[in-house]
């Protein structure tokens, strides 16, 4: 399994702290995903989530990203924890990978 290593800090917290195989998120310009090994990068990320493969996706305001050595650090500000909530709902909604597993687990019971 390749790995990096990933941080993601506010200005008052370290969020994450660890080894990945992949993280998922919204740039400033468009979506990508970072794996092992990724071509250095810096940008801009707007409101949304930080998808961590394996792991809770983290919410945030804004932020910005540097990939570079291996190592993936993401500076965040934080979302209100309310919003945060009513996002993680819409965006449960729209994935069609839950409708699968949940599809899935109804079969096997």
């Amino acid at each position: 399994m390749k790995t990096f290593h990933l941080q993601i800090m506010s200005l008052i917290r370290m969020l994450f702290d660890g080894e990945v195989e992949s993280v998922y998120l919204s740039g400033d310009e468009g979506e990508y995903e970072l794996l092992c090994h990724h071509f250095p990068l810096m940008g801009a990320i707007p409101e949304g989530w930080v998808q961590i493969a394996g792991h809770d996706p983290v919410p945030l305001r804004a932020g910005v990203v540097m990939f570079q050595e291996n190592t993936c650090i993401i500076i965040i500000e934080e979302m209100d924890s309310n919003k945060a909530v009513g996002q993680k709902a819409e965006m449960d909604a729209a994935d069609p990978t839950k409708d699968r597993k949940r599809l899935g687990s109804k079969k096997e019971e």
